[in-house]
């Protein structure tokens, strides 16, 4: 099987795209968050429900720049330059915590497949 590098490229991106749109469902509701992030999401945590449904947010505006990047390489620069930014933020704050619970690790691996991803699509 031979793939091209413009297929590969647009997997590569769509690979990381998805690990960082997949977030958005976090909009939902505070269950939802709850679950994805290990954290018992109580009706007094508003303020910080708030905060992480807007997190939920800016996840989907990311990967969509990143899903869209795959298919329009016009956009690719600032979709990296998106994507990175917001995994290797979390990852650097992420290695220096002393209290990950196990979904953050979780989510710090696929942090770390995404930066994989778009850093092969960026060399290929």
């Amino acid at each position: 099987m031979n793939m091209s590098v413009s297929t590969a490229s647009t997997v590569f991106f769509g690979v990381s795209g998805l690990i960082n749109f997949f977030p958005v469902l976090g909009v939902i509701s505070a269950e939802r968050l709850g679950k994805a992030y290990g954290l018992p999401l109580r009706s007094a945590d508003d303020n910080l429900v708030i905060l992480l449904r807007h997190r939920a947010c800016l996840f989907g505006i990311v990967g969509g720049l990143m899903l869209h990047a795959a298919y329009e390489p016009e956009g690719r620069q600032i979709a990296t330059v998106a994507g990175f930014s917001s995994m290797v933020s979390f990852m650097a704050l992420a290695v220096f915590s002393k209290t990950l619970n196990k979904k953050l690790l979780r989510i710090l691996y696929a942090d770390i497949i995404g930066c994989i991803c778009l850093g092969l699509a960026q060399v290929i």
